[in-house]
């Protein structure tokens, strides 16, 4: 943002003649190479103040010829933010050589001054500030004012958010300066043991001025800086050590003496006339404690800590500072070392302070001097500087310069000891408000494995607080005992009490991190946990309680080991290790779980979660019996799918009873099988199905069934039952003891086709009975060839009407019977053969055959070679070759 170039920001300026002899200086340097010096501006008054680490900041009173209708215009935009020098002529600090600045002619400090400005060597007479114009004002006609700061101070008109990446505290500062185009010098920090330089990291400005962010760096290494100043520019000079340069050359001392400046004297430049040396009480020594924060991606267990100390004195003494400090990584004995002596070097600067007042103009913060008595300078001899101060050096840390255009000059000054160290020291600079400790057991614990904690790697521990006024006059508090990182391994533990939004208690060996209650009773209490893999509910029901409402997404990717135990359970926590870990070692698993304790679960479809309820018969009439090991019980209401294609399913139960019981509408099952193994070994088995309608379609490419069945009642009434097998091969093999079949059908329709049948069959003894209302029988074979065999076979069958319908294209029938006893009544019998060609062998030992039948009669008789035919219309008799046929008509009465 720029000044607006109005009638209100601008003036009229021309050059002063005659030109006076001055002893103050002033160039403002304009853009296009402008010169504006002591031939327009006349400098009558200069005043400020500088501090080691900190911007100066000086005033300037200027006076001008000014008229508003002649000279040169001056647009006060052209001089903000400008270049500035200021010069102080004063003769050299050398009392036996140097002449009074009134010696010198107008010519003289004229041509001097002009020669710094532009770059060139100046002399010890002409003391020089520069900085830049951030303010300049018109006062009343012919009087301006300036004010005057260094270039640095740019940096706290502007912010950024931002990071500075891979970078050390010294590259970073000289990146944030180069942006601005500001001269530094960082050579006074060398050594990789430097902490501005070894550590390096990702640095974030969020938000906060330039020059703060430069400020924390410096805070970070102990730095300091300050300025050199020249003709026509500014340098800031950082450094971590006492790096010191000079006020005087050579390392002058300045003389103590108590005198006067007037008009008529001269001035003393070298001459400190009035001090006071002050010594104050501070730490008895620096005890440093950096803490290296494990973070908890570093390593699976839990995350810990591991603190480096250091101290600058063998003792503590009654007064010790603990710096204590917490870094993310690296850490180590040397780098708190470097630090504990910085702070110890501070801390000694701290206790010491020299303040006074002086003419000499060269005094700048940072610059260090000495002191020497005016009279022991010519006597030899202690005169009134004490001799605590004989021989030492102090630097200067913060300067008032005040100087007129009489020729009047003085200073107020603060200095320290030039051993210390002038870098920022206070005892806040600290881990201030938290600590970081390890939460301990009363006892050792041993290390477990952190994928699976036993019950013993938590110790919570309570204490009572007690308020005597109170209406509760105590309360007994949840914590942990913890032992702080800045205390040894052997150090006693502390109770700490649980934060009040803490449910739960870490386990032993997590870090916490211990702070101060924000409320009057400041209590010091656990507030967070940096990492734990484990936690123990402490409420009083021993229950945590989650109502979350809104929907969400989860999506996980990763293998799973899971253990659970109930509340009342008897752990044996390897045992359920190594059976989670064994099958998940194979490979074949990506998730495996180990649970103890029965388990209860109920599901409801939306539409029948009003009339769904718990009902006991989820048990079944055997639900007592399983009391003892119970697992799980579930109920669901609602419709389900279920779809699974896999390579290999199994299923093996061994169970003491097995109930179930099933009430379907429609039960629609299909069922392609290649191969089917079926091995069943039932000691008893009952069976009851009532089914109204059953519709069964298999296709078995081979089926294998065995069965022993000691004893096995089957009862059946069907309805309607179809039935259709269709079998390319098919091996059945049986094994009855005792077998008793009833089979009642009112309507029963078969059908069956088979490429090839063998059947084998052993039985000891057989009862069949059927009685068939209707029955109509197809069969169609190929070729069937059937042995059998029977010991005794009785065979009853009692037929109201049968049709026989056979069509053979050959047939083979051998049948040898040791005795056969038929009877066979036939009500209506109609029989049609036709055979293409027969071949009929009969040889019969002995027989007898009588058939009797309704209308026509014939009567065989075959006796010892005699065959005899009687018939309706003939009698045959055939003797030994000839043939008598004899008709015979038999009337029936």
């Amino acid at each position: 943002m720029t000044l607006l170039a109005s009638p209100v920001g601008r003036t009229r300026i021309e050059a002063i003649e005659p030109a006076p002899a001055l002893f103050l200086h002033c160039a403002f340097f304009l853009t296009g190479s402008r010169l504006l010096s002591d031939e327009t501006f006349r400098l009558v008054n200069f005043q400020g103040q500088e501090s080691a680490s900190e911007p100066f900041e000086f005033q300037l009173e200027l006076h001008a010829n000014s008229a508003s209708w002649k000279g040169t215009p001056l647009v006060i935009d052209e001089v903000i933010g400008r270049p500035v020098t200021v010069g102080i002529a004063y003769p050299e600090c050398d009392p036996e050589s140097a002449p009074s600045r009134t010696s010198y002619t107008n010519a003289q400090l004229q041509a001097r001054f002009q020669r710094a400005v532009r770059g060139a060597g100046c002399g010890k007479e002409l003391s020089l500030f520069n900085g830049i114009v951030t303010a300049f004002s018109i006062d009343i006609p012919g009087v301006y004012r300036a004010t005057m700061k260094p270039a640095l101070w740019k940096l706290t008109l502007a912010n950024h958010y931002r990071v500075f990446r891979q970078r050390n505290v010294r590259d970073t500062i000289a990146d944030l300066l180069d942006r601005y185009r500001i001269a530094y010098s960082m050579d006074a920090i060398s050594g990789q043991d430097n902490p501005a330089i070894a550590r390096i990291q990702d640095w974030l400005q969020a938000g906060e001025t330039d020059f703060d962010f430069l400020r924390r760096l410096m805070g970070k290494a102990h730095l300091y800086y300050y300025i050199v100043h020249s003709g026509n520019a500014h340098k800031l000079v950082f450094a971590n050590r006492p790096a010191y340069p000079p006020v005087l050359p050579g390392n002058t001392p300045l003389r103590y003496a108590c005198t006067g400046e007037d008009e008529l004297g001269m001035a003393q430049a070298d001459v400190v006339y009035q001090y006071n040396y002050q010594q104050s009480l501070v730490p008895s020594c620096v005890r440093g404690i950096f803490t290296r924060q494990e973070a908890a991606w570093e390593d699976d267990a839990v995350a810990r800590f591991q603190s480096f100390v250091a101290q600058d004195r063998p003792e503590d003494g009654e007064r010790p500072f603990n710096q204590y400090k917490i870094y993310q990584y690296g850490c180590s004995t040397e780098e708190v070392r470097f630090h504990t002596d910085k702070t110890s070097l501070a801390m000694q600067s701290s206790a010491i302070q020299l303040s006074g007042s002086s003419y000499c103009a060269h005094f700048r913060a940072g610059h260090q001097f000495g002191l020497v008595d005016d009279a022991s300078v010519e006597r030899g001899r202690d005169g009134p500087i004490r001799p605590s101060l004989k021989e030492r050096r102090f630097v200067l840390t913060m300067v008032k310069h005040q100087a007129s255009a009489d020729g009047a000059y003085q200073n107020d000054f603060q200095a320290t000891d030039a051993q210390g160290l002038i870098a920022a020291f206070s005892v806040q600079e600290t881990q201030l408000g938290n600590v970081l400790a390890k939460v301990v057991a009363h006892s050792a614990v041993a290390s477990e494995d952190w994928r699976f904690y036993t019950t013993g790697m938590f110790d919570p521990e309570t204490s009572t607080l007690s308020d005597t006024e109170s209406a509760s006059a105590s309360l007994r508090a949840m914590g942990v005992l913890v032992r702080f990182s800045t205390d040894p391994e052997d150090a006693e533990p502390v109770w700490i009490k649980l934060a009040p939004h803490m449910q739960v208690v870490p386990e032993v060996g997590t870090t916490v991190n211990i702070v101060r209650s924000q409320d009057e009773s400041e209590l010091p209490e656990v507030q967070s946990i940096v990492q734990s893999n484990g936690s123990m509910v402490v409420m009083p029901s021993g229950w945590t309680a989650n109502t979350h409402v809104g929907s969400n997404y989860s999506t996980s990717y990763g293998d799973g080991k899971s253990i659970r135990f109930g509340k009342t359970s008897s752990a044996n926590l390897d045992n359920a290790v190594g059976i989670v870990c064994g099958p998940y070692d194979t490979g074949l698993y990506s998730n495996t779980s180990y649970a103890q304790g029965a388990s209860y679960s109920f599901s409801a479809a939306v539409s029948r979660a009003g009339t769904a309820a718990c009902l006991p018969d989820v048990y079944g009439p055997y639900g007592g019996q399983g009391q003892g090991d119970l697992l799980s019980a579930s109920e669901a209401f609602g419709s389900t799918f279920h779809r699974q294609e896999a390579t290999v399913t199994s299923s093996v139960s061994t169970v003491g009873t097995a109930y179930s019981k099933s009430t379907v509408d429609l039960s629609d099952n299909h069922s392609v099988t290649t191969t089917q193994n079926h091995t069943s070994s039932v000691e008893t088995s009952n069976s009851t199905s009532s089914i109204e309608n059953n519709n069964s379609s298999s296709t078995v490419g081979a089926s294998d069934t065995s069965e022993k069945i000691g004893r096995q009642n089957s009862e059946q009434t069907i309805g309607e039952s179809k039935s259709s097998t269709s079998t390319g091969k098919q091996n059945h093999s049986a094994t009855v003891g005792v077998s008793q079949h009833l089979s009642l059908n009112g309507v029963a329709d078969a059908i069956q086709l088979t490429g090839a049948s063998n059947s084998v069959s052993l039985t000891g003894m057989a009862n069949s009975a059927s009685a068939i209302g209707t029955r109509m029988n197809a069969e169609a074979v190929g070729m069937s060839v059937n042995a059998s065999m029977t010991g005794v076979h009785l065979n009853e069958s009692l037929v109201g009407i049968s049709n026989n319908a056979a069509l053979t294209g050959l047939a083979s029938d051998e049948s040898i019977t040791g005795a056969s006893d038929r009877l066979s009544a036939t009500g209506i019998s109609a029989s049609i053969n036709c055979v293409g060609i027969k071949s009929d062998i009969d040889c019969t030992d002995a027989g007898t055959h009588i058939s009797l039948k309704g209308i026509d009669l014939v009567i065989q008789a075959v006796m010892n070679g005699v065959h005899l035919d009687i018939g309706p219309e003939v009698v045959r008799n055939k003797v030994s070759g000839p043939e008598i046929h004899m008709p015979i008509i038999l009337l029936i009465m």
